[in-house]
């Protein structure tokens, strides 16, 4: 008993949230379709993660209770604020949805989970780090990120076994015989860029080949800031290469230019004074080789009939929709993946551009507040930001953490504002195995930037 609570730590609870999030869809797919267990029990299981979620805010409101004080929740005044506003968000599309609206608990709790609920964790987390020391909140952070270095290697491997030895997947409950789209079916493990047809995608543990692109392309800057930043370019350059392959061959074409524009700038901050190396080595062979399969692929990558009609058709009919009730929408999970949770399956809609997601369900009303808390996020990196290009001098350990802070904070920021770009034509922020680990993350990392803030 004694060993189990030595395991049952706080900081063991956060490793155990990472990895399990990263095995999530690996894990289903396995009990699923390999070993056939899909009844009712097994969506509780499922849902595990949200469950740990809820179970840390409730821990918080005994830590509350038990220590007789809630000033924790004001540790700072923005958070603070940010916490309220989401709050009577939160509360108030309840109520009109129930009430007014007729809807049902069910309906609204769909909506809850693709549009509020990574608030929530963010929150959560960043509550949750204040019992963890500066020590454990610095390695949780430094850990995700060398795992990263794991997921390329494996992530190539995998890739290259789906090409040479596919059926090797069948005993893990992939299908060599289903397609993308094929709902309700056995992934394939054959994602392929005409979805019937062309060169084979890499998924990895996700559950689509995008969603490995989109957890690359928030995940690169903190990737950037622990292994290329500030690093000579021979000593890194396999790592740039093996970075960007992986989400080549993910055949992800927002998440290539995306992380491709990042590579760019990234680098000629980096290397300004070897910046020729770094366009030799690094920019020339990955615009040679994305140009190559763009000219040797072009029906498959530019051409695609089906996906760019389709963004088109699906951004026209929100705009109608929104056109129709502009101010309070037509409320939870009329659009987006929590209207194909529900029974009427007329009215399954997802106009994959979560912003208009949003306004299609609430309305301008409603969309005008999530948007306070949302952009919280893209706004917090401005300051640590300052503090970077005034480049105060860094002599003792103590800057050197505040300044690692800094660069963490300003890095998780860019992230979001890169995921946010892709959500204008894609639903990134719907992904659990993306928005849980990355929102969790940046809790962690902006407690201990205010701490430490705090502490200077």
């Amino acid at each position: 008993m004694q060993q189990l609570k030595s395991y049952c730590t706080r900081e063991n609870a956060y490793k155990f949230f990472f990895l399990g999030l990263l095995l999530q869809f690996f894990a289903h797919t396995f009990v699923t379709f390999q070993l056939r267990r899909d009844r009712d029990f097994m969506t509780i299981v499922r849902m595990w993660k949200e469950l740990f979620v809820v179970a840390w805010a409730f821990y918080l409101i005994w830590h509350a209770i038990s220590t007789r004080t809630i000033k924790w929740l004001w540790s700072n005044k923005r958070i603070g604020i940010i916490q309220v506003v989401l709050a009577i968000t939160i509360l108030t599309t309840f109520i009109i949805s129930i009430g007014y609206h007729g809807q049902g608990l069910g309906e609204f709790v769909m909506a809850f989970k693709y549009d509020y609920f990574w608030f929530v964790i963010f929150f959560v987390a960043y509550h949750l780090a204040n019992v963890l020391s500066d020590t454990q909140r610095t390695w949780l952070i430094k850990r995700y990120a060398h795992m990263i270095k794991y997921i390329l290697f494996f992530g190539i491997l995998w890739w290259c076994m789906a090409i040479v030895q596919p059926s090797f997947f069948e005993r893990f409950g992939y299908s060599l015989q289903y397609f993308e789209g094929d709902i309700g079916k056995a992934p394939p493990i054959l994602y392929k860029t005409g979805q019937r047809y062309g060169y084979i995608r890499n998924s990895f543990l996700f559950e689509r080949p995008i969603s490995f692109g989109f957890f690359l392309l928030a995940f690169w800057p903190l990737f950037y800031i622990h292994f290329l930043k500030q690093k000579p370019l021979k000593d890194t350059r396999w790592w740039w290469f093996l970075y960007l392959i992986n989400v080549v061959v993910t055949f992800a074409r927002s998440a290539w230019g995306s992380i491709f524009i990042q590579a760019v700038i990234l680098g000629m901050l980096t290397y300004k004074k070897h910046i020729k190396k770094f366009v030799f080595w690094v920019i020339i062979p990955i615009t040679l080789v994305l140009s190559w399969l763009l000219y040797l692929g072009r029906e498959q990558f530019i051409d695609r009939a089906a996906s760019n009609g389709g963004h088109i058709k699906y951004l026209l009919q929100a705009v109608e929709q929104i056109a129709e009730k502009p101010l309070l929408g037509r409320w939870a999970a009329t659009a987006g993946p929590g209207s194909f949770h529900l029974k009427d399956k007329d009215k399954e809609f997802n106009p994959e551009n979560q912003f208009l997601q949003i306004i299609v369900e609430f309305g301008f009303v409603w969309f005008f507040w999530w948007m306070i808390v949302y952009m919280y996020f893209i706004f917090v990196g401005i300051k640590p930001a300052r503090t970077l290009i005034k480049g105060k001098k860094i002599n003792n350990k103590k800057n050197r953490e505040k300044y690692y802070m800094d660069w963490i904070v300003v890095w998780l920021s860019i992230g979001m504002i890169w995921l946010s770009i892709a959500w204008l034509v894609l639903h990134s922020f719907s992904d659990r195995m993306i928005t849980y680990p990355f929102m969790a993350l940046f809790g962690v990392a902006l407690y201990e930037y205010h701490h430490r803030t705090t502490k200077n």
